[in-house]
């Protein structure tokens, strides 16, 4: 009889606690299974020199049937020290179901070096109360430390129609105090449906504080293509006799549909 009871109990016990686990389950899964996507990209990939400004894009994707609450969201360079961070120009709040939450934070490259960020939030599930965390993280652009050359590049549009020309423009000063010679400009382009047809270089050689430029003429060959370029100085330095190179922000251009 004692017996009996006692297993009675336990097997009453036993059956909560299985209930208790199977409602953790079933919540950790949910709570896996929340479709909250984010991501963080920047304006530019390849190497930048002290002093560019980047911008990086932030989005949070709720694919998710329930609305969240951002409780926390935060962006900090954990990596490295290259880069000083502006604050994010807009935090999310309440991101409806089946809505997307953009923001941006510019940084400021100050030092030579390798740099990482990290952006993380902390929400809840406005329905079932869930407190979860997603975060992800981006490799910013190496700070090339140079500085006795200054670059800087822009197109004269950004889309063109088939037929149509556009003129890639890049700009070179002599920042150091020793002449400048053998100056060449490469472009690689990722990407098709357009192409440089033509270029055109002033100066091959600066002296102290001189600048020169390098214009390259491209054409849009079909519709819907486009062009990255992805341009960099190289430049000798007369005192040493050895040749270095400063990275361009990337430059792209479209052709319309």
């Amino acid at each position: 009889m004692f017996f009996s009871k006692h297993l009675h109990r336990l097997i009453g016990l036993s059956s909560l606690v299985v209930l208790m686990l199977l409602l953790a389950v079933q919540a950790s899964a949910y709570e896996n299974q929340t479709l909250i996507y984010m991501d963080v990209g920047t304006d530019d990939f390849q190497e930048v020199t002290v002093g560019r400004t980047l911008r990086m894009g932030i989005t949070i994707d709720n694919f998710d049937d329930h609305s969240i609450r951002a409780d926390s969201f935060s962006c900090r360079q954990y990596v490295g020290e290259s880069y000083r961070a502006d604050s994010i120009s807009r935090l999310p709040g309440t991101v409806a179901a089946h809505n997307r939450f953009d923001s941006e934070q510019y940084y400021h490259a100050i030092m030579a070096g390798a740099s990482e960020v990290e952006c993380v939030l902390e929400a809840t599930d406005l329905v079932s109360g869930l407190h979860f965390t997603r975060s992800t993280s981006i490799h910013l652009p190496v700070v090339n430390g140079e500085t006795r050359l200054s670059v800087d590049g822009y197109s004269s549009t950004q889309m063109v129609h088939v037929g149509e020309t556009a003129i890639l423009t890049v700009l070179y000063t002599n920042r150091g105090t020793s002449k400048l010679t053998n100056i060449t400009v490469g472009c690689p382009q990722l990407g098709r449906g357009i192409a440089i047809e033509s270029q055109q270089q002033n100066y091959t050689s600066l002296r102290p504080n001189e600048s020169g430029y390098i214009q390259f003429r491209l054409k849009a060959l079909f519709s819907s293509g486009s062009g990255l370029y992805l341009c960099k100085v190289t430049a000798t330095d007369s005192s040493t006799n050895k040749s270095f190179s400063v990275p361009v922000r990337a430059i792209s251009v479209g052709v319309y549909p």
